[in-house]
């Protein structure tokens, strides 16, 4: 998908996507990607973009295996789905598996700085913990009362949004 030569926004929503594929993105000049209400992503199904921010809307509830692997442009990402946000699950395997979704401090430029949104007020505990988000150069803004609670499971900054 091309967002033009200047690279604008894509928004894609799921009244007329029904699926994700890898690296859907991948030759996109787009600044921002927008997703709501994508049913499914396949694993890597942001992987190798160039866009700057990444929001999740309402109905997105699962980041898939390998999401945001090569986006070296990557600076925002926005989760504004109020439901469960489960990290990592693997899309090829029928099972509860949960690994990393390319936001780990080996899989980020060396100076790049990510700050994620998380507006939902429910925390899926075991997936997070295993994504081991950058502890150097991944923020969490999360709403106050869930502070604690991420902090419990993650080796990232969080902070209250």
């Amino acid at each position: 998908m091309d967002a033009g030569k200047k690279g604008g926004t894509i928004t894609l929503r799921g009244d007329n996507v029904e699926k994700i594929f890898d690296s859907a993105f991948k030759n996109s000049k787009a600044k921002t990607i927008h997703l709501e209400n994508i049913k499914t992503m396949s694993n890597a199904a942001l992987a190798y973009n160039k866009a700057q921010k990444i929001v999740l809307g309402k109905g997105m509830n699962t980041i898939p295996e390998g999401c945001f692997n090569g986006d070296r442009n990557l600076k925002e990402i926005r989760i504004t789905s109020k439901k469960k946000i489960v990290w990592g699950k693997s899309m090829d395997i029928k099972s509860s598996y949960y690994t990393v979704v390319g936001l780990e401090s080996e899989a980020l430029q060396k100076n790049q700085k990510i700050n994620i949104y998380i507006y939902s007020n429910k925390l899926h505990k075991k997936s997070l913990q295993r994504t081991k988000l950058s502890a150097k150069k991944v923020t969490l803004h999360v709403p106050a009362k869930m502070v604690s609670q991420y902090r419990d499971c993650v080796k990232c900054r969080v902070v209250a949004l």
